[in-house]
């Protein structure tokens, strides 16, 4: 069973926490969750705000350099609860790319 994905505004970030960490490309958080829907701010280059299956979760590059899209660097995941890490998890294992999420 696949989870949907879909891209959500920014202010559902608000309360948000690190949770964990997606370690992969840019180039694979993108094949993943298609190109991010956040604006740059000082302290991330890329980011994503997404309900995955009714989860509200966000992932970005905080206090990164921006680096080439195929180097692998370790992205936060953000949420209200720990649930997250174990969403984002489903969707990496469902789509067969190389990365790898961590608490």
């Amino acid at each position: 069973m696949s989870l949907k994905i879909r891209k959500i505004g920014s202010d559902f970030a608000l309360g948000t926490a690190r949770m964990g960490t997606l370690r992969a490309s840019r180039k694979t958080v993108i094949e993943l969750f298609g190109e991010p829907n956040a604006l740059p701010t000082e302290k991330t280059n890329y980011e994503w705000t997404l309900d995955i299956g009714g989860v509200i979760v966000t992932i970005y590059d905080y206090k990164t350099p921006n680096v080439p899209e195929d180097v692998v660097i370790d992205w936060s995941i953000g949420s209200t609860i720990y649930l997250a890490q174990e969403v984002v998890r489903r969707v990496v294992a469902g789509r067969g790319v190389d990365a790898e999420v961590t608490a």
